[in-house]
């Protein structure tokens, strides 16, 4: 019996270099190149950075699916491994899953940022 590993499928994309990916071909104008690519491969696009793969987003609307109407699905995410090392796990308030037990830290942040002593200080 063979198991394989089933990936969600990806846009299209550039396919870039092994190992390095797109990193040679990024202009220092990156706004001009993302958009270059999107007229190429559509309002959304794979890009390989190094070992990073990103998925861009082009387009205002989709943009607000996926940050406003969406932003449940995509809230979480990997914590890298050097975070892992380097904050005891990665348990703190920027790599903690989304949820009620992050809304109520991030609440907490919030209040006591804005306190008065906080502002006088």
């Amino acid at each position: 019996m063979k198991f394989t590993k089933i990936n969600p499928p990806l846009p299209p994309g550039p396919l870039g270099l092994p190992i390095i990916g797109n990193l040679p071909f990024i202009k220092p104008e990156l706004h001009r190149y993302l958009s270059d690519l999107s007229r190429i491969y559509g309002p959304v696009f794979k890009l390989r950075m190094g070992s990073v793969l990103a998925i861009v987003i082009n387009s205002p609307s989709l943009a607000k699916e996926v940050l406003k109407v969406q932003d449940a699905i995509f809230a979480n995410h990997d914590v890298p491994t050097a975070t892992v090392v380097g904050t005891f796990g990665g348990i703190n308030i920027l790599w903690r899953p989304n949820g009620s037990r992050c809304n109520q830290l991030r609440k907490l942040v919030i209040c006591e940022i804005k306190s008065k002593q906080s502002l006088d200080a």
